[in-house]
């Protein structure tokens, strides 16, 4: 899913990015890259999380769709997570920043035409996108929490345990929300009813695509 529109959350019981200054993380052992001579260290303690990964996949169809062959998909991320108390002062907010770089053959489109996909490396539109924009801001020691942004409804609404063993797209975001319509991401409300279990409410508004 792309998401094209900001919204308005009101989550109940959110959690929160704010990291402690006083954590670093152990760059060297948990990284591939280290802690770039003391930089990441630097930026985490004045508030700032910045993290980047490529993904690169080899599909093949050997058979039916489009047509055989093999293609390479690449996806490019960037994340950066702030603390607005450590950085600017502001209590018990945090914001968070993904951007997405898609790059490759598109196996899917020039292969074998599925109408889910077949990985989520793979855009319509290969290039660069802000997948991610938003600011939270809690209340209460943190039983409530109003977050405006860009928000992927996926990232935590409709997010289940399998998505993340598997490769196709079809174990994650359902079709019925992720195909039909322009994408959209209205006011939301979720309620935590104790650590185990959460109740969540989403309410979405979608308009034909042209």
């Amino acid at each position: 899913m792309t998401p094209k529109t900001c919204a308005a959350l009101l989550l109940c019981s959110a959690g929160s990015l704010t990291a402690a200054a006083d954590q670093v993380p152990d760059w060297s052992n948990e990284t591939l890259t280290g802690d770039w001579n003391g930089l990441r260290s630097g930026m985490y303690r004045h508030g700032a999380h910045l993290e980047a990964g490529y993904k690169l996949d080899l599909a093949g169809n050997a058979a039916g769709g489009l047509a055989t062959g093999a293609r390479v998909q690449g996806m490019l991320e960037v994340k950066l997570k702030v603390d607005g108390d450590i950085l600017a002062g502001w209590p018990d907010s945090s914001a968070y920043f993904h951007l997405l770089g898609n790059l490759g053959g598109k196996p899917n489109a020039s292969l074998v035409g599925s109408f889910m996909g077949i990985n989520n490396a793979e855009a319509k539109v290969n290039g660069v996108k802000l997948f991610h924009a938003w600011v939270q801001k809690t209340f209460w020691d943190k039983k409530a929490s109003v977050l405006v942004g860009l928000y992927p409804i996926d990232s935590e609404f409709y997010l289940t345990d399998a998505s993340a063993v598997f490769l196709h797209p079809a174990l994650g975001m359902a079709a019925e929300v992720a195909q039909p319509a322009r994408n959209s991401y209205p006011p939301a409300v979720r309620r935590r009813c104790h650590d185990h279990r959460r109740n969540r409410l989403q309410a979405r508004r979608s308009a034909p695509r042209r």
